[in-house]
């Protein structure tokens, strides 16, 4: 072919993508409309619509598998993922995230483990009991399940174990669940890809099987602790990756006082994190969590208020297109025709079967370990302070297990005859099954079952003041954004003077509303005390820290003034617990933790 023939098929490529985005982001937009009338989940909306464009003529064709096809697992784990994971990251919680740490830690890391064993333990046992199965229950379609080799079943239960960001942070903001509840849930599908995927390679290598370019004959000799050294190097890694190029983006920020320039600084933060970690053999996403994290805790100091309103709306805006592309694509590329043989049916009911099993294992084993041996310890003051899982948490924990992104992106990883001849690609048929499962079934009824335990309602009172406290911090922040304009000489004297006058009249309004609100429920003032105390003894300690640093107080002392503000602190914490006041302003956790 010569140059110019090449040149128009590129060119006629470059077309047929564009027109397909443009259908897609169409399909995306309509089905955003019809489901605010209709109150139906978004994402799963979208879903069924990428199962209806799958069985209806198209465009152009959908060819999976490599990385010359359209919809490939480098494409999703390399372009979709990142800006999710790491708009998920910029907007996490922090201090809650680190108040509940170490039960994240044990459900993305011990849970993946032993989920992955428990998904391959009961898949293998069905796939050798098969005949004797068969004639118990009465179903023949049994009788002809595959024989999978363990390692097959064991690649399967890590790609699959793994809750997915893209599916849990999709739904569990939509229905504004407690903080605590979406901090647990959130937190570990972001930490546990690590320790999938670090399996998964493992099974791929013990299997003989290769992911495309990557070479696993090192891997298939590995023993125990290399994999276990694997593991901790890959997760450390990209997790130092990620700082670094976050403390990077640290420096940038602080040297330019531009809205623009400091969004277009997050993008390759993103992308590069992953991309940078990933080169080095090491965990591209959790790269991307921790310069996410970094980032989130930093950008309210180095930033004005104008910046963090463009960056935020953008990674916004970002987060929901490739979220909706993702769910429309997760519809797209499976045929659900195939799951219409009763042999590919038995397949996937297996599975869901056995993800379903190690999915309550895990949530109800290792919150009742938290519960009943770690929380007390943390009480006895042996250990850091572990609150206990309330029994309402562990149900959603559980039923809001999805699969989505990572599943399907490891499953398309996958060689049809990888483990064997039509293994891989019987595996593939499992893991959309499961996703498909996740997806369609638990997430239409998740809504349902948290507004049945009660998770989504709240008090009057704790409505009323939550109004107020965002009334009040906009206008705190309108006002303090009008006295830099002034300072720095954009607003004139007598336009600044006119203007903080009305901003003023504001927050006498707001004043009169609060005392209203107290009149109303006086429950609330003591509410509202102690958690101005809190904020003033935090303000203590920032101001305790950096006189140290300044040499303005030797260690001596700023060791003697800690302790009498950590004493002050346990103070207020025992008067909180007395008064059921959560000192997070959130007191939905602590009436929860008291269950």
């Amino acid at each position: 072919m010569n140059l110019s023939g090449i040149a128009q098929e590129t060119e006629t490529s470059v077309i047929q993508f564009e027109i397909g985005l443009v259908i897609a982001l169409l399909v995306i937009t309509g089905i955003a409309l019809l489901v605010r009338r209709f109150r139906f989940p978004y994402t799963v909306a979208l879903v069924f619509a990428g199962l209806l464009l799958a069985i209806s003529p198209t465009y152009f064709p959908l060819h999976l598998g490599t990385g010359k096809e359209l919809i490939s697992s480098e494409l999703i784990l390399a372009f979709f993922v990142p800006p999710l994971v790491f708009e998920g990251a910029l907007q996490l919680d922090w201090k809650r995230f680190q108040a509940n740490l170490v039960p994240i830690l044990l459900m993305a890391v011990f849970g993946v483990v032993l989920a992955t064993f428990i998904v391959s333990g009961v898949i293998s046992s069905i796939s050798g009991g098969s005949e004797v199965l068969a004639k118990t229950i009465g179903l023949p379609a049994i009788q002809d399940f595959p024989i999978l080799p363990f390692s097959a079943t064991l690649a399967f239960g890590a790609l699959i174990s793994a809750t997915d960001p893209v599916a849990v942070i999709a739904f569990f903001r939509s229905l504004g669940v407690g903080k605590r509840l979406g901090i647990l849930v959130e937190g570990e599908s972001l930490l546990n890809d690590g320790t999938s995927i670090v399996i998964f390679n493992l099974a791929l290598a013990l299997g003989g099987a290769a992911l495309v370019g990557e070479d696993t004959t090192a891997a298939g000799q590995s023993t125990l602790p290399l994999a276990i050294w694997e593991f901790f190097k890959v997760s450390a890694g990209g997790t130092i990756v990620g700082l670094l190029v976050g403390k990077l983006a640290e420096m940038l920020f602080k040297r330019t006082d531009n809205r623009l320039v400091e969004t277009t600084i997050t993008i390759p933060v993103a992308f590069g994190s992953y991309v940078l970690a990933e080169q080095l053999g090491l965990s591209g996403i959790l790269s991307v969590v921790a310069a996410g994290i970094y980032l989130g805790t930093v950008i309210p100091a180095n930033t004005s208020p104008t910046t963090k309103i463009a960056l935020y709306n953008f990674w916004e805006v970002t987060s929901f297109i490739v979220t909706s592309l993702i769910f429309l694509i997760i519809g797209w590329v499976i045929d659900i025709r195939q799951f219409l043989s009763p042999q590919n049916l038995a397949l996937v009911l297996a599975a869901v079967f056995a993800v379903l099993l190690a999915r309550a294992l895990v949530v109800y084993g290792i919150s009742t370990f938290t519960n009943y041996v770690l929380s007390p310890l943390s009480e006895r003051g042996k250990t850091s302070r572990v609150s206990p899982i309330p029994g309402s948490y562990q149900h959603v924990m559980f039923w809001g297990g999805m699969r989505g992104a990572i599943s399907l992106a490891l499953a398309l990883s996958l060689a049809p005859n990888a483990f064997g001849p039509g293994v891989g690609e019987q595996l593939r048929l499992m893991t959309f099954g499961v996703v498909l499962f996740t997806l369609l079934v638990q997430g239409t009824t998740i809504e349902s079952l948290i507004k049945k335990l009660g998770l989504a309602s709240h008090s009057e009172s704790q409505l009323e003041k939550e109004r107020y406290l965002g009334r009040y911090y906009i206008s705190r922040a309108a006002q303090a954004e009008l006295n830099r304009l002034h300072e720095s000489g954009v607003i004139s004297g007598s336009l600044w003077k006119a203007m903080e006058e009305a901003q003023q009249a504001e927050l006498a309004e707001h004043d009169r509303e609060v005392r209203d609100l107290l009149h109303r429920f006086p429950e609330l003032s003591n509410q509202l005390a102690l958690q101005a105390r809190r904020s003033i003894l935090f303000a203590e300690r920032t101001a305790l820290d950096e006189a140290a640093r300044n040499e303005v107080i030797t260690e001596v002392v700023h060791e003697k003034m800690l302790e009498e503000l950590d004493a002050r602190t346990k103070a207020l914490e025992l008067i909180a617990q007395q008064e059921s006041v959560s000192l997070f302003i959130d007191e939905e956790d602590i009436g929860l933790e008291q269950e």
